[in-house]
């Protein structure tokens, strides 16, 4: 699982990283950089979420695979 958990971390960061620059607007200061953090670190969070409620104990896939 921490396999599992490591790579949804760093999806998740990247993801947030994408989103953050795709909907800011205006110039490029150090503004643009708190909010790709604070995007980040949400991304981070929602993807081990769900990568833990899929694949953790008695998650969803894993029932599935285990059957």
């Amino acid at each position: 699982m921490h396999e599992i958990r490591a790579m949804a971390e760093q999806a998740g960061m990247m993801f947030g990283r994408m989103y953050a620059a795709a909907i800011h607007s205006g110039p490029i200061t150090a503004e643009l950089a708190m909010e790709i953090r604070a995007s980040e670190q949400r991304g981070k969070e929602r993807f081990v979420r769900s990568a833990s409620q899929l694949f953790g104990v008695g998650g969803e896939l894993r029932e599935l695979l285990t059957k």
